[in-house]
């Protein structure tokens, strides 16, 4: 079929599948898929494997034949970080594609015994990928089906706040994790983007268990409404400080890493409030810095919150990360130290796999012991042209 086929062929194919996944219940998307595809090639067989919270399998929805794949040293994992179709080595009839929508990698999409041409089968992994991305928050289905272990409460709310794994712009791509993936208390992330640039925040709540999800949850949605009533970066951590410490009168506080990234001036800012700090990627070298200026949001009701533009120079990727990414080590310098060397050897490596990696590494500083305190990193890699960031 592949060498008939052409590109009405294509266009029949993806209409027939947008129109099965937009008229399909939330919760049948890949049955509906693979019926709309076996309608030009009645042999295939479709299964969808999501990525886990850790990042480090993908497990099957659906299918209880089928089994989950680990990311490093499987077809599927060199699919999800190829981003590219890949032939199965398991099974000379099955091709791997990648599902993804904006940049977010959502899984890998397993296709058996179809003639369908690769080229094709991306455009309907995208279709897929966007019909997943909008049922998310009416189904559980695909919640579940890519837990691997059990979330704790904490872990639930922290992951349910999260504005996705990843995404790509004209202007950059970002990506983040939270660690332990299944048991994170009280760190996470958020982003915005519009057509003016990006802003990200990574917040480290205190206390324990849900009272520190709790008092995270509370400080990223002031810090949204802050941004969202138009604040700039000094005025969202005053103003998310104001709210937090009237809700919990100096008893609960959280860090936060915060980055405004102006495309149009070139201009990179951050503020410190609190632990936690980021990485500044030039050509020549990486530079951290860490907060501890400025008190974490909520602890002084009325702080004077300042940003800092990045100094000029070109600017290639920022990493942000709370308080347990660098504290990894038996020493200061041992702890910030991993961080840095970590960021030398994935230089060249995209930003999802980045901050995979990243954590992945983090694990190992730690002997495979679980983390003493929750990590969270960011990576945000920053394309040149017009407008290049380049501090002031």
């Amino acid at each position: 079929m592949a060498a008939d086929w052409g590109a009405a062929d294509e266009q029949s194919l993806l209409a027939a599948v947008a129109t099965a996944l937009a008229g399909a219940p939330p919760y049948e998307l890949p049955e509906r898929l693979q019926s709309a595809v076996r309608g030009v090639d009645p042999t295939a067989t479709c299964v969808l494997h999501l990525l886990d919270h850790r990042a480090a399998r993908l497990v099957p929805v659906g299918d209880v034949l089928a089994r989950a794949h680990g990311v490093d040293g499987t077809d599927h994992g060199r699919c999800l970080v190829a981003q590219e179709v890949v032939s199965s080595t398991a099974s000379p009839l099955a091709v791997l594609v990648p599902v993804t929508v904006r940049g977010d990698r959502l899984g890998v999409l397993e296709v058996h015994d179809c003639r369908v041409p690769s080229r094709t089968l991306l455009r309907v992994a995208e279709v897929l990928a966007m019909a997943l991305a909008s049922v998310g928050t009416v189904t559980d289905r695909y919640v579940v089906a890519k837990r691997w272990e059990s979330l704790t409460l904490a872990a639930e709310m922290q992951w349910d706040k999260l504005p996705g794994r990843s995404l790509s712009v004209p202007y950059a791509d970002v990506a983040g994790h939270l660690e332990p993936a299944y048991r994170v208390v009280g760190d996470t992330y958020d982003w915005t983007v519009d057509g003016t640039g990006l802003q990200a925040v990574v917040v480290d709540g205190s206390g324990y268990g849900t009272h520190a999800a709790g008092s995270t949850a509370f400080t990223v949605a002031a810090l949204r409404n802050a941004r969202r009533e138009g604040a700039d970066l000094a005025g969202q951590a005053r103003l998310a400080d104001q709210a937090v410490h009237a809700r919990f009168h100096g008893e609960l506080s959280a860090s936060a890493v915060l980055l405004d990234v102006d495309v149009a001036s070139g201009v990179l800012r951050y503020c410190l409030a609190g632990s936690g700090g980021l990485v500044l990627v030039r050509e020549d070298g990486a530079e951290l810095v860490e907060g501890g200026e400025h008190p974490p949001l909520g602890a002084d009701e009325d702080h004077p919150y300042t940003a800092v533009a990045v100094p000029a120079g070109p600017v290639r990727r920022v990493v942000l990360v709370s308080d347990g990414a660098l504290d990894a080590g038996d020493s200061e310098q041992r702890s910030r130290r991993w961080l840095l060397d970590c960021l030398a050897d994935l230089a060249e490596t995209p930003a999802p796999e980045t901050v995979r990696v990243a954590v992945e590494r983090l694990r190992q500083v730690h002997a495979g012991q679980p983390l003493s305190d929750d990590a969270v990193v960011v990576c945000l890699d920053l394309r040149a042209g017009p407008g290049a960031l380049t501090g002031t």
